[in-house]
């Protein structure tokens, strides 16, 4: 048996009764649920304190512990339900339904049972003798119908409308009754026979009533709750005005009136559902243009989701974002664009034009100035032929004078010289020195024939005064 601090030990007496043995030790954990696997161990569970398993010595009064450790998201930390089912484990947590894998010793997915219930948390799982394996979570409650060997088909369960009457503090459930099942309630007990549920079907379970417009204070859609369903040809149209729409929904689910519960979707708007509300109203502000689709859902007698025919609705932006608005736009632009491509080009025109003509313009300096350093270069050089040439030139006069000088005094001499020597021979009266005198006065008549002094000074002449004696000997000559 299971207490608060551990298992005690019992054996049945000849009578049929039990009879405590003793406390098992080497455990003392409160032991609320516990169970036999196939190899003899016994797992433990308590709501927070873990799951453990125990190994026994041969005489069942000692036990070795062993806190079985579980990933963070399986919660097995904070919550532990421990039940059997067709001679398998399983646990039910906050995150939902694990079976114990014996051969690892590890909790693993309960195929067949973790598809229906999700990650709710579940508070309560237990099998019948007829094989119906109720449950209780936080968004369901019914019972796994048994088709065939680990085949379980989920069925809602109309107790769902009594959730709230379950036994908060020590939910349990008893199954040793030949038929049904026995809950524990606040007040008393609930018997329950899963092969009474009947299932009756709702045409009509939860519909978009009216759809509102504060802005325009018009009422753009209306469906009363027993008219015939409006069959819309297309979308519901709204002009760009209706900042503020109200959707306004219909449930027609009779129990528990004030305490029903929606979540809205706008597709285009909402990723995914809202939260659960009492308010069957829901309103958007400022929707932008484009396709939306409203969605509401509701839950029926036995706990299942049920959803509103999508109404779709098409919100028309102002004409300033309209298509033909942005044609306008897009020519607009493309003319102010045109113009500045005109405005640039004609700019970039004159800049270009402006930088020929500097161009140009330092280009003829440069010209200029080149044109004024070769004239100046010219004038340098004209200036140091001139002054070479009249350097030349005195040369040359000096050269010029000093032949004349020369000639002028040679024949002086020359002719001083044959003076002299005429005056010695009509002197003499010897023969020979009348020959010898009239011998040297013949030399020097040659002498002063000869031309080489002539044409030297000719030379020289020519080059100080251009060509002069070639010119006049050729003139008159």
């Amino acid at each position: 048996a299971g207490t608060y601090s551990g298992l005690y030990l019992f054996r049945v007496a000849a009578e049929g009764g039990l009879e405590p043995v003793q406390k098992i030790s080497g455990f003392n954990e409160s032991s609320r649920f516990f169970e036999e696997d196939q190899s003899g161990r016994i797992w433990v569970g308590q709501f927070y304190k873990g799951l453990y398993e125990l190994r026994f010595d041969v005489d069942h009064r000692t036990t070795k512990a062993r806190r079985l450790p579980g990933a963070q998201e399986q919660g097995i930390d904070e919550q532990v339900i421990l039940t059997r089912i067709d001679d398998q484990l399983y646990v039910a947590t906050k995150s939902g339904l694990y079976r114990l894998d014996q051969s690892r010793d590890q909790l693993v997915e309960a195929e067949g049972f973790a598809a229906a219930i999700g990650d709710q948390q579940v508070y309560m799982l237990k099998q019948d003798r007829q094989k119906n394996v109720h449950v209780i979570a936080e968004h369901s409650v019914g019972f796994f119908k048994k088709i065939s060997a680990n085949n379980y088909v989920f069925r809602p369960s109309s107790l769902f409308r009594l959730r709230y009457h379950f036994n908060n503090d020590l939910l349990n459930i008893s199954v040793q009754t030949p038929k049904g099942v026995l809950y524990n309630a606040n007040e008393g007990f609930l018997y329950y026979r899963p092969e009474l549920e009947e299932r009756i079907p709702h045409q009509q379970s939860v519909l978009v009533g009216s759809v509102y417009s504060f802005e325009e204070d018009s009422l753009l859609y209306a469906q009363g709750p027993f008219e015939q369903a409006r069959q819309l040809d297309g979308p519901l149209h709204v002009t760009h005005r209706a900042r503020l729409l109200q959707f306004k929904v219909e449930a027609f689910q009779f129990h528990e009136v004030g305490d029903q519960q929606f979540r809205y979707l706008l597709k285009g708007f909402d990723e995914d559902f809202g939260a659960w509300t009492t308010s069957n109203t829901k309103e958007y502000t400022n929707l932008w243009e484009g396709d939306y689709e409203f969605i509401v859902q509701t839950r029926n007698n036995f706990g299942e989701i049920i959803s509103s025919r999508p109404l779709t609705l098409r919100v028309h932006p102002p004409f300033y974002r309209t298509h033909l608005a942005k044609v306008l736009y897009l020519l607009a632009g493309l003319s102010v664009l045109l113009v500045i491509l005109r405005v640039q080009h004609r700019r970039f025109s004159r800049r270009t034009e402006a930088v020929e003509v500097a161009k140009r313009r330092e280009l003829a300096a440069k010209q200029q100035r080149m044109t004024e350093m070769e004239q100046q270069q010219q004038k340098t050089l004209q200036a140091m032929k001139t002054t070479q040439m009249q350097s030349e030139l005195r040369h040359l006069n000096n050269l010029l004078a000093a032949s004349t000088m020369n000639l002028v005094v040679k024949n002086e001499f020359m002719e001083t010289i044959k003076e002299q020597l005429k005056a010695v021979r009509r002197k003499g009266e010897s023969a020979e020195t009348k020959k010898a005198l009239e011998q040297i006065v013949r030399e020097i008549d040659g002498t002063l024939r000869l031309q080489e002094d002539w044409k030297q000074f000719e030379h020289h002449f020519d080059q100080v005064h251009g060509d002069f004696l070639s010119r006049l000997r050729d003139e008159f000559l």
